[in-house]
This record gives C-alpha cells, structure tokens and sequence, in this order.
C-alpha cells in the first residue's frame, strides 16, 4: 500500500492523521460537552491514532502527535510541558501497539479468527491505551500534588475513554481501508507495512 511512498507521500500521510485526530477531537469534545460529560466517554481520535499506527507504523508517529498536540493544546489548553507529556505517550501508545500487533497477527487475519480478535482487543485497547493513559495521568501530575487514587482513578478513566474509542471506531476504519485484506498482509509484505 504505502510502504513505496516518498517522503511527500509521508508527509501528506502524517498531515491527513493529524487533521483527523484533531477534527475528530473537536467534535467529539463539543458533543459531549453539550451534555455536561468530561472527559468524553469515548476519545475516538484514539481510534483513528490506532489506524494510522496500523497502517504506517512509526513513519506516522510525527502526525499522531500533531493532531494530539493540536487537540490538547486548542482544546483543552494545559501547560505546554502537559500538553507535550500527554501527545509523545497519545503517539507512542498505538504506535507501538500496532508493532506488538503486527509481531503477534495471525496469518488468516484479525477479524477472521478468534486468535486474532484477541490479538486486536490485547493490542488496541489493553497495550495501548495503557501507554497513552499513563503519558496522561503522569503529564497531569506534573507539577501537582495527587494522591495514589487519584492518580489510579484518572488513569483508568483515561484508558477506558482510549480503548472505547479504539473499539468503537477503528475495526470500521481498518475494514474500509482494507488493511485486514488477506492480501495486504502476506508474506514480506507485511513486515514493510510498518
């Protein structure tokens, strides 16, 4: 699919996920918001960051953090150093994610086999929303004095909010884009997918 692309190509990759993440963001925080409810109770950008790492892996990093960076800062406007704690982690999480995922997908695919239904629930809402919600909770503390359940009590909100996102919206976005093709996978082309 991509894994040919030129630099321009990437980069044009990168601005359309950071675009998304963070349209998706002002709208799912204005519709929520409308009802008194924040955090959201699903962040789909999570969804969408998922899809991005599953489709380009590390060379899409820079836009996950973009539109997380943008969203973050737009929509909620923390201090820059929580801002920039909560986007590396918001980027870093399905990213790597999405590598464990790759090492860990069947052959036949994700949706096709219950092996790799679990793959897709361990990888994209256990793993990493895990890693996002601890780059939150820590990048919320900062500079703050929070007791333990506090801090448990956010990082389990934030991971609940991430991988409801992921499941609500990502298995959509990866069929529709064709990454579960049986095709896109095989082989040594599936290595050069990330």
């Amino acid at each position: 699919m991509l894994e040919n692309a030129g630099i321009l190509a990437w980069v044009a990759v990168n601005l359309a996920t950071a675009v998304s993440y963070f349209v998706l963001g002002l709208i799912v925080s204005r519709f929520f918001a409308a009802y008194g409810l924040f955090p959201a109770p699903i962040w789909l950008p999570a969804g969408v960051a998922t899809v991005a790492a599953m489709a380009g892996g590390l060379r899409v990093l820079p836009g996950i953090f973009l539109g997380s960076f943008l969203a973050n800062d737009l929509l909620f406007a923390p201090a820059l150093y929580v801002t920039t704690t909560i986007s590396i982690t918001n980027a870093l999480g399905p990213v790597i994610g999405a590598l464990v995922l790759l090492r860990v997908r069947p052959e036949r695919g994700l949706f096709t086999s219950f092996v790799g239904v679990i793959a897709f629930i361990v990888c994209t809402t256990f793993l990493s929303p895990g890693i996002s919600a601890a780059g939150g909770t820590l990048g919320m503390a900062l500079g703050h004095p929070i007791d333990v359940m506090e801090l448990y009590s956010r990082w389990v909100n934030w991971w609940l909010t991430d991988s409801g996102g992921t499941v609500y919206l990502a298995p959509a976005l990866i069929l529709w884009m064709g990454l579960e093709d049986e095709h896109a996978y095989s082989g040594t082309e599936q290595r050069h997918l990330f």
